[in-house]
């Protein structure tokens, strides 16, 4: 461990003044992928950087960029060469923002009660939430899809899931005083629930076992809603490709996959380089900041014919939705049994489900770690 925290520091102190000289500037772009233009419509931009070159230079963060499909793979597996460490100020470095061995041991303690295995046993939980919510949305006229269903319900879910007060959720997400100690967050978890064994499990630390609670909740109480609207944006984007679904149940996670193919929540995951690694003839040294953008890979034509639609029936690789590699996000399994239920359920008890305003005013934003549709109403 403590040789690992050594090349990053070293790696990090060695990043070059000069990273804009000469070679470096081969591909050099005015983008800011922070900026809400280009969060809003990454997929315009990274089609005509695409044409230029697979990796680009960008100044305004002193960063790289790689939007092939590949080149993606190639950092995310790769974690001898680029450390998760950018990560490092969202779990104090235990899990998400750790590297092996610590990551491994993180993760083989948490894995099991995420496999599928465990989850399929969540099944009818999942499914009587939804159709609570379902019968609620029934006495509306119309409704936001994330203020209205979409966060609400999976709120509730991954509560359920992971041991939470389900009143208490919002207070736990929000308020920073809760992870102060062991005694300051039990008070919100339920007896017997996953969090509460978690907190007496003696293989973790103290401030372990809170950073790991605190991840667990911000991740699993963003992503999953944010992953619907966004894919129901798309499907109602595709009425021929719903009413198919519709009729064939068995479809959905194949429309799940590739909806959020196309429109995924990340744009792009940072990593460091702990040594120099060469992309084509483009070098990037040793200490520099390089985003993978999930975005580029998942619309990659060498990868995707016909990038831009949504074909169910592909042949071609897994997307990058849920990451690749050591760090493949750890919730996915519940996140996709989620939404395979609550999508059945709502091509079921809402025939006539649309969009109250034009498609084409939905706005999708945020930020690159978590892009997703916006003030979305609903009506059927």
């Amino acid at each position: 461990m403590n040789s690992l925290k050594s090349t990053v520091k070293k790696a990090l102190i060695n990043t070059k003044n000069n990273l804009e000289y000469n070679y470096l500037s081969l591909f050099p772009t005015k983008v800011d992928i922070m900026s809400p233009a280009f969060i809003q419509k990454p997929h315009q931009i990274l089609h005509k950087l695409r044409k230029v070159s697979p990796i680009h230079y960008l100044p305004k963060q002193k960063a790289w960029l790689a939007i092939n499909y590949d080149d993606v793979v190639t950092i995310l597996t790769q974690h001898e060469s680029f450390s998760s460490s950018p990560f490092e100020h969202i779990d104090n470095g235990v899990f998400i923002g750790a590297d092996p061995p610590e990551h491994t041991r993180v993760r083989d303690l948490l894995k099991e009660h995420f496999s599928y295995q465990q989850v399929i046993h969540f099944k009818r939980t999942i499914e009587y939430h939804t159709k609570c919510f379902s019968e609620k949305i029934k006495q509306l006229k119309q409704f936001d899809l994330l203020k209205d269903l979409a966060q609400p319900l999976t709120n509730t879910i991954i509560a359920d899931f992971l041991g939470i007060d389900p009143n208490k959720t919002v207070e736990v997400r929000d308020n920073k005083q809760v992870y102060y100690s062991l005694p300051t967050i039990k008070p919100f978890l339920t007896n017997g629930g996953f969090l509460q064994n978690l907190c007496q499990d003696e293989r973790f630390s103290e401030q372990e076992t809170l950073d790991i609670i605190r991840f667990l909740l911000e991740a699993g109480l963003g992503t999953t809603q944010q992953a619907l609207c966004n894919m129901l944006y798309i499907t109602l984007l595709h009425p021929q490709v719903m009413d198919e679904v519709r009729n064939k149940s068995e479809l959905i996670p194949r429309l799940i996959e590739e909806s959020l193919r196309i429109e995924p929540i990340i744009i792009a995951l940072p990593r460091l380089t702990l040594k120099d690694v060469q992309f084509g003839s483009v070098m990037i040294p040793s200490g520099s900041l390089v985003y993978a953008s999930m975005v580029g890979a998942n619309r990659d034509p060498q990868k995707f014919e016909q990038p831009d639609k949504l074909i169910l029936h592909r042949h071609s690789p897994k997307p990058l939705t849920f990451g690749l590699g050591i760090h493949q996000c750890l919730g996915k399994h519940i996140a996709n049994l989620q939404l395979q239920i609550i999508v059945e359920t709502l091509l079921t008890d809402f025939p006539t489900l649309r969009s109250v305003y034009p498609l084409s005013q939905v706005e999708l934003g945020t930020d690159i770690l978590s892009r997703g549709v916006k003030n979305f109403k609903l009506t059927f």
